[in-house]
């Protein structure tokens, strides 16, 4: 697995906790009402756009409802209404629009295929770029927060997809946002709106940089230096730290001693503040359905709601910061030439392979020794770690039990899966002394099972359980390689039983996400060449278990990609002369050949459809038939 950042193409997270639902039903689905809907967006009439933007917002609540959106246009007959001369229908335009975009990333890519950017764009420039808040304190004026869920659906869209950052590269339209950075003029939320959405557009994105530079200036700094007194002041400085090191410090040992010092100490306290305890106390104050007076409960909502929010400025925070990390402890990116033009049914070389003995050094610190050492002087590796940890199982109950919970608790998992992210990258990118030895990186393996395993049947987290099993991943294969060349953390699989990888085994079974089966079956290859090592290459019950498992999920692999990180795997744990003997016994040259066939014919008929995945395929469809070809011959010594 490689490094890896901040992810672009991530579910949106922008935008303020969704409104509360009304008593009011959606409208049931079908043609007349959708008819109906289309019919008052087109009225010249204020009202009748008023009722047909109304009624959209009702059929967000149900997947059902938006189907019947999109599959009739509906959404893109809104997009002119952004920049409509009424005032009253611009901002109900864009609280829909930003309520859209948040559903999902399918929604997001629904939006910049049918030309959002345009209308949005529009908009900033014929009403936002002189526009002045009429009142800061309290609810901003009807323009103010128009020009606020604007920004909003600007980051979900950004977040989403690099096009819309392409778009907006062409548009010029950062100095409008740029200049509302004044928190006295502008507010706390426009403020906050405007960094997130800063942070995400200008990463890796030079021209973008280039354009704002020197009117960032003077607001970042303001910013960077204020004192943290709300969450809200801790949201806003460890944003302006993310967007400071994109803009003038890729690198952050090219910046001043000074600068280096401050953003890491910025990062330490963000990182210091107890958000699991913050979220274990807001579950307790959670209203629950009662008899109690309706003015009472109205205000314990209200109360709960700010604890919320202020409580989500801290996980944003926490969730920028662990991000901005990530990337620091990221090795710049290796480029690698792929044949694409490859024909997987051509005739193969038919060479002996000697997989003896070629295996390169694993490079055990890939980070400069100044980045490592501010790593661990920060002690980012253990804080970061403290990030993945579970809510108790009651405080998770609770927070489902509830709609403001559940946007609360979705918001953790976020936090959650970036800090496992980050670990992945501590785990590959830093040698294991580093990591707190063999026994530190052990125990990370098998704490993240417990996680793995504990969260599997939650649908909810498969963004988190794809990176746990990352995790787990990416530490057995830096203590196997640790294993081979040094056998320096061998005594620490010694009690490893077929009783134990139960879990695993079912998880793989069990499991619907293609790249967690890999990330587990890649590491059970790693496991089998642990104890093969450990046994000096005599297999026992447990390799015997392993080896059978994986050869038998080759006829259960559906997608291409997925079959092809399978058999790579299998031939990466072969491809050592000590398994010869474990071959033999599992029959694995005789179904390597009769799965050759299989993987030609769904190579054929998913080639377009690879994508990423290709350059895997590629490599497995060439290299196994001379695979086969090598091991048969291997095993054939054993017989004589």
């Amino acid at each position: 697995m490689g490094k890896e950042r901040r992810k672009r193409s991530a579910a949106p997270r922008g935008g303020p906790l969704p409104p509360r639902k009304t008593a009011e039903e959606p409208p049931p689905p079908g043609q007349t009402s959708i008819e109906s809907i289309k019919h008052q967006l087109q009225m010249p009439n204020l009202e009748e756009k008023l009722c047909g933007l109304q009624a959209i917002g009702t059929y967000l609540e149900s997947e059902e409802h938006v189907k019947l959106l999109v599959e009739n246009g509906i959404v893109r007959i809104v997009f002119p209404l952004l920049v409509d001369e009424n005032s009253q229908v611009r901002n109900t335009t864009a609280g829909t629009l930003r309520n859209f975009s948040t559903l999902n990333l399918d929604a997001c890519e629904y939006l910049i295929e049918q030309d959002i950017m345009t209308p949005l764009i529009t908009f900033f420039k014929k009403y936002a770029e002189d526009w002045i808040p009429q009142q800061v304190k309290g609810h901003l004026d009807e323009d103010g927060d128009t020009f606020l869920q604007s920004v909003y659906l600007l980051w979900n869209l950004c977040e989403s997809s690099g096009t819309s950052v392409k778009y907006v590269n062409e548009s010029h339209i950062l100095p409008i946002l740029i200049r509302c950075l004044n928190r006295e003029v502008f507010g706390d939320e426009m403020v906050v709106a405007i960094t997130h959405c800063l942070f995400v557009i200008i990463e890796d994105n030079p021209n973008a940089v280039l354009e704002i530079k020197e009117l960032c200036e003077k607001p970042l700094n303001d910013l960077l230096s204020m004192n943290d007194k709300t969450p809200s002041d801790t949201l806003l400085k460890t944003l302006a730290v993310g967007i400071t090191l994109n803009m003038r410090y890729p690198n952050i040992l090219t910046a001043p001693q000074d600068i280096i010092e401050n953003v890491m100490q910025i990062l330490t306290n963000t990182m210091s503040v107890d958000i699991r305890s913050s979220c274990h106390k807001v579950s307790s104050i959670l209203p629950l359905d009662s008899d109690d007076d309706e003015e009472d409960v109205e205000k314990s909502i209200v109360e709960v709601r700010k604890e919320i929010e202020n409580l989500k400025s801290l996980i944003d925070a926490q969730q920028t910061a662990i991000e901005i990390i990530t990337n620091i402890c990221s090795p710049e990116e290796e480029t690698m030439d792929i044949d694409e033009t490859s024909d997987v049914d051509s005739d193969m070389d038919d060479e002996d392979i000697s997989c003896n003995g070629t295996e390169a050094v694993y490079v055990t610190n890939k980070l400069s020794s100044d980045v490592t050492k501010l790593i661990v002087r920060f002690n980012f590796i253990e804080k970061v770690w403290e990030k993945t940890s579970n809510l108790a199982d009651n405080v998770t109950q609770l927070l489902n039990e509830s709609d403001l919970g559940k946007h609360l608790l979705h918001r953790y998992y976020l936090v959650q899966s970036r800090a496992l992210l980050c670990t992945n990258n501590f785990i590959e990118n830093l040698p294991i002394e580093n990591l707190g030895g063999h026994q530190a990186l052990y125990k990370v393996w098998i704490e993240t099972g417990k996680l793995v395993f504990k969260t599997a049947d939650n649908v909810d987290n498969v963004e988190v359980l794809e990176s746990a099993t990352a995790v787990m991943r990416a530490a057995l294969d830096k203590l196997k390689s640790d294993v081979l060349q040094s056998s320096g953390a061998i005594d620490l699989f010694c009690d490893i039983s077929v009783n134990d990888l139960s879990d695993i085994l079912n998880g793989i079974t069990r499991c619907d996400c293609a790249e967690i089966r890999v990330n587990l079956t890649r590491m059970l290859g790693n496991l089998v060449l642990i104890l093969i090592s450990k046994s000096s290459g005599n297999s026992g019950e447990t390799e015997v278990v392993i080896a059978d498992f994986l050869l038998d999920r080759l006829f259960k692999e559906n997608e291409c990609w997925t079959l092809a990180e399978l058999l790579d795997t299998l031939m990466d744990v072969f491809a050592e002369d000590e398994t010869d003997s474990l071959a033999l016994r599992i029959n694995l040259v005789g179904k390597l050949e009769e799965i050759t066939p299989v993987i030609k014919n769904k190579v054929r008929q998913q080639r377009k459809t690879l994508g990423d995945h290709g350059a895997v395929v590629s490599t497995v469809t060439a290299n196994l038939p001379r695979f086969i070809k090598y091991k048969r011959k291997r095993i054939e010594l054993l017989n004589k």
